[in-house]
Parts: structure tokens; sequence; C-alpha cells
């Protein structure tokens, strides 16, 4: 009797020991830097991680940024005579700036990430592995290169998604009472001063502007 009473413990017992060495196997390919296994199983383990279980990799402390990301959108509203006017390019960026500085405190912070956050998205940076097999011209490395563009492709496509989204609701914070009818949400990326420069008044700076073109708008609340 006692020794029947054990099997439905057992089979449970089981059961979690499999789920969660699936969920951790998921969890490690996930967040492990890039790699020949996890690269060819990318789009199976961001169907299973995506959005709930996402990780981030940081073993002690983020990474130092290296460069500054700023959003800046253009809307196409609709006039009251129903002709379509193209509104001044606006860097929505600098109001959440300017109010972080001013009170570290503040929601400003997460709607920042929130805002930049599709462009990591969006720019991909190349791993060393990806940047090793470009300079090699194997031919045994074509099916791993070819599933590195896959994920870059993929992954351009699902920012394109979420910043056309941030666009979207910054027209309609800034045009509340018109009907905005397309957004175009461009990017602009400015490196981080180096060291050596870090009191000059004028630090040589790299800057790479991303135009993104005219997307239909979409229904969202404004930032």
């Amino acid at each position: 009797m006692k020794q029947q009473r054990t099997w439905p413990l057992a089979l449970a017992f089981a059961a979690a020991c499999i789920t969660l060495g699936v969920h951790f196997g998921f969890t490690l390919l996930d967040v492990l830097p890039a790699n020949p296994i996890n690269v060819r199983l990318r789009p199976i383990v961001d169907a299973y991680m995506q959005p709930a279980f996402s990780q981030h990799w940081g073993l002690f402390a983020p990474n130092p940024p290296y460069e500054s990301k700023m959003v800046l959108v253009s809307c196409r509203v609709r006039g009251a005579d129903g002709s379509i006017e193209e509104t001044p390019v606006v860097n929505v960026s600098l109001r959440l700036q300017e109010m972080n500085r001013s009170l570290r405190l503040t929601p400003a912070t997460y709607l920042m990430r929130s805002q930049v956050g599709p462009l990591p998205v969006l720019f991909l940076r190349k791993s060393d592995l990806e940047r090793r097999i470009e300079d090699k011209a194997l031919p045994e490395l074509d099916a791993l290169r070819k599933n590195y563009q896959e994920h870059r492709d993929q992954s351009y496509r699902k920012g394109q998604v979420l910043i056309t989204r941030v666009a979207s609701a910054e027209c309609r914070r800034l045009y509340p009472n018109q009907e905005v009818v397309e957004v175009r949400p461009m990017a602009m990326l400015e490196s981080v001063p180096k060291y050596s420069q870090r009191y000059m008044e004028s630090p040589t700076l790299e800057h790479r502007p991303f135009d993104l073109g005219w997307q239909p708008y979409v229904q969202v609340a404004p930032l």
C-alpha cells in the first residue's frame, strides 16, 4: 500500500525535474553570448522565452554605454479640410532626458527605456564569433552565416514594429486633437566620448542617423 502511494509523488517529481530542466536549458541558450548552437535554435528559443521569461546577460554589472540613443519622429496628420500635413521632425528623447536629469526618481527613466528599447533590437551588435566567421571565407561556415543573417533580419523586423509603436505613441502625444495617418520614426546614435576626451568641450563623436521611412500609424496610448 505504501509503495503504491509513492508512485504519484515519484511521477510528479520526475515531471517537475524534466520541466525545470527544459526551462533552464532554454534560459541558458537565451542568455549565453551568440554561439553556433543558440544562433541555430534562436527562433525556437525566442518562441519559448518571449516575453515572459526573457533574460539579460549581466553576471556582475551591465556593460558601460558605448553610445547615446535618441528617437526622433515626424508625423503626417489630417487637417480639417482633409489634406495631409507633414509635421517637423521632433527629438522626443530630449524631453525625457531633461526630466531624468532634474529628478532621478521619476517615471521618465522607465519611459526612456521603453522609448529607446527597440533600437538595440533594430541594430544588433555583431558578436566576436560573428565577426570571426565573416572574416573567414570557408564554405563550411556558409550555413552559420545564413543563420546569423536570418536572426538579424528577424530582429530588425521586430524592432521596426516596436519603434513604429513608439513613434505612434509620440505622435498621439504631440497632436492629441488631430488624426495621425502615418509616422516616421528616426534614430540618432551618438558615440560616447573616449575616456581621454571626457573633459574636452568638443570631444570627437561619431553620429549615426537612421531613417526608417513612413510607416502606418498604430493605435496606441501616448507616452
